[in-house]
């Protein structure tokens, strides 16, 4: 059904969603913090070396 990647990939969102949210970047108040989330959510693991992600 899934490929290796594709599931790998799903897999990486869900854990970040699930990471930005508890480092509080779900706020939708403006395309800054839209880009916020988004980008704490590709690179989540950053979140836990300590390293903010938020844009403006």
């Amino acid at each position: 059904m899934f490929r290796r990647g594709s599931f790998g990939l799903v897999i990486w969102v869900i854990i970040g969603i699930f990471v930005a949210v508890h480092f509080h970047y779900n706020s939708v108040a403006d395309v800054s913090h839209i880009l916020s989330f988004a980008l704490a959510i590709a690179l989540w693991p950053l979140l836990y070396l300590g390293i903010g992600l938020h844009i403006g």
